[in-house]
């Protein structure tokens, strides 16, 4: 006898984020998604949005002269956005938002030295660009927004001549290494997205039909050396650097390089991550510092005495 469906709950398609593919913690994003998380804004969420807004500014409004305009534009959208989140600044936020400010502008100066002249002589198509891949992964769409996007006509970034290219700003203090930038899922998704799906350009959308070169800007490297180090190159290789060297572009930006052959297994790769969120299955994964500082720790499970959940005898 065949079985009927009469009464099987409709299945809803799901709007993927980036943030999802790539949460280091599926089961603090999660909590996010679910509001549960803190609504305090602390000092690196606050610094990661700072420096966003800053450098979207110096491109969207063609401002390379003048760091000054761009972090008082920076601070009030922050604060606008802050605000109509229902977020409030953290306490070392406060006492110290003059000392970030001022941190970020150093920072900001260093990208304006170090890539004016490169970026300048690339078309930019779009800043913050909206972009969306309907049934990216069966009825489920994909939504996200690409911090930075050029057309390099002339191989002045290093990745080939009439390149799409999109680049993310990165803001964390612990620079990624270039074996996490080749198998990182929001840069995938994004090379994905950018072939097969659609960006936004003023108002409409726009099938860019092209496989992209993607990268991730690490802007806390744009500062010199602190110390004498000894970095690791990306074919493996070592350099000795003294304190106060400026550090080599392959620190600051880190191309992944994908190859559109490898987009199958990366699709693979992605689609096992949608099937746990189709699933309701979002791992745990505590990390040694990560969890201390985690906006959603109070809403996450713990296991001890101290935690509310029933308590057994053993």
């Amino acid at each position: 006898m065949s079985q009927t469906h009469d009464n099987a709950i409709p299945f809803t398609p799901l709007t993927i984020h980036s943030t999802e593919l790539s949460a280091a913690c599926p089961r603090a994003a999660k909590l996010r998604i679910d509001g549960r998380a803190s609504n305090v804004t602390a000092s690196a969420l606050y610094t990661g949005a700072l420096l966003d807004a800053a450098c979207g500014y110096v491109h969207q409004y063609d401002e390379w002269a003048r760091a000054d305009f761009a972090m008082t534009y920076a601070v009030k959208w922050v604060e606008a956005r802050t605000h109509a989140e229902g977020r409030v600044l953290s306490d070392a936020v406060v006492e110290s938002q003059d000392k970030i400010v001022s941190n970020c502008t150093t920072l900001l100066l260093e990208y304006m030295r170090r890539f004016h002249h490169r970026f300048q002589q690339c078309s930019l198509v779009g800043v913050q660009t909206p972009i969306r891949w309907r049934h990216m992964f069966g009825p489920n769409h994909f939504e996200s927004h690409l911090d930075l996007v050029l057309q390099d006509h002339d191989g002045v970034l290093g990745v080939g001549p009439n390149r799409l290219v999109v680049i993310d700003w990165k803001g964390t203090l612990q620079n990624p290494t270039h074996d996490y930038v080749v198998r990182n899922a929001q840069l995938m998704a994004y090379y994905g997205a950018v072939r097969w799906g659609e960006i936004m350009l003023g108002d409409e959308w726009v099938s860019m039909d092209t496989w992209p070169e993607v990268g991730l800007l690490h802007l806390p490297s744009l500062k010199p050396y602190a110390r004498a180090t000894t970095a690791t190159n990306a074919d493996g290789s070592t350099t000795k650097y003294s304190k106060g060297d400026t550090r080599p572009d392959q620190s600051i930006l880190k191309w992944a390089r994908f190859s559109p052959k490898r987009w199958p297994d990366m699709f693979e790769e992605l689609a096992g991550k949608v099937k746990m969120i189709e699933q309701d299955i979002w791992p745990m994964r505590p990390d040694p510092v990560g969890c201390y500082v985690c906006d959603a720790r109070d809403a996450c499970p713990r296991f001890d005495w101290n935690s509310d959940t029933p308590q057994f005898e053993v």
